[in-house]
């Protein structure tokens, strides 16, 4: 450890993480968070230029990392900047994440209800259409069996008319007799 230190070599303080051996009970969650390690590894910069310039700004650093803020050191993204943001203000993002699960939700079962409606609506459409093609086959099967007993009557006046031909020729001749 001396010969790292000598060397300007030094392990970043969250490795302990890794060991199991070593018990972090004084640490929020018994382990040492990666913005602490680099505000700790930035105080050990050898160059001057690369550590902080005076202990306003190590403090200011400490503070924001006590705060729920991103620290200096750890130049952090912008989603480790949302996930803090999120970490100090859990009572609203719960909140948040409850509305947007709930309108989900809601907007599920509206969207269900309304397929539903929309298959109930094809099927009547389905049913009506279908009624509407059998009641003009019906329709059309009437028009036929109106032509054909038109027909019918009009062979029936034609054979009576004969018949009264016929008859009539019959009392002629009979006459004639």
């Amino acid at each position: 450890m001396l010969a790292q230190i000598h060397a300007g070599k030094f392990p970043p303080p969250s490795t302990w993480n890794a060991r199991r051996d070593v018990q972090l009970a004084h640490l929020p969650g018994k382990r040492v968070s990666e913005a602490l390690s680099a505000v700790t590894m930035k105080c050990l910069e050898k160059a001057p230029g690369d550590r902080y310039a005076n202990v306003a700004a190590l403090q200011q650093d400490i503070a924001a990392y006590q705060g729920g803020f991103a620290t200096e050191a750890e130049d952090a993204g912008p989603a480790r900047q949302f996930w803090l943001l999120v970490q100090r203000h859990r009572a609203v993002f719960r909140s948040v994440a409850a509305a947007v699960v709930l309108l989900f939700a809601i907007t599920t079962v509206y969207l269900v209800h309304l397929q539903k409606t929309l298959d109930r609506e094809k099927q009547a459409t389905k049913r009506a259409e279908d009624a509407t093609a059998r009641a003009d086959k019906g329709e059309e099967d009437a028009k036929q069996q109106t032509k054909l007993a038109n027909e019918a009557t009009e062979r029936e006046k034609q054979q009576t008319k004969k018949a009264q031909e016929a008859t009539e020729l019959a009392e002629q001749r009979r006459g004639e007799t």
